[in-house]
């Protein structure tokens, strides 16, 4: 994103400046209160919490979507066990969320398992094991 946004200044495009100086100035005021208010070194806090939550909501979206014609089909059900399911608030069932926007997060896993075969009909296959699939798939 912030390769995109140098890109733009480098050209003279300047319609999202002000955004970016925003953006800027609060992520200075989180960082020094972090430091000075919570005791936690703003480097620290980049490196342990900050890079590694991107990670991991880079990993829930990496194959979350894809082109198709149909828009069920383009919505992936991941089939992830426990623990994965509760890091991302059972948002692997996003179909079934896209469905059902009202059902809170804990009762997708069973509105799934009732209609399990008409969501793998309804996205057309776009089903993955969980995400050690990703990490086989995708890692190397």
């Amino acid at each position: 994103m912030l390769r995109y946004a140098w890109r733009a200044l480098r050209s003279g495009d300047l319609r999202h400046i002000a955004m970016w100086l925003a953006h800027g100035a609060t992520v200075a005021v989180l960082l020094a209160w972090v430091q000075f208010h919570a005791g936690v070194p703003w480097w620290y806090y980049l490196l342990a919490v900050t890079w590694p939550a991107l990670d991991l909501a880079m990993v829930r979206s990496l194959y979350e979507h894809r082109a198709e014609s149909h828009p069920k089909a383009r919505i992936v059900i991941n089939e992830a066990g426990l623990f994965m399911r509760l890091l991302y608030l059972n948002n692997n069932y996003h179909l079934v969320h896209h469905d059902l926007p009202d059902l809170p997060w804990f009762h997708l896993p069973h509105a799934y398992r009732i209609r399990r075969e008409d969501y793998r009909n309804k996205c057309r296959g776009f089903v993955i094991r969980g995400y050690g699939e990703l990490l086989k798939r995708y890692a190397l």
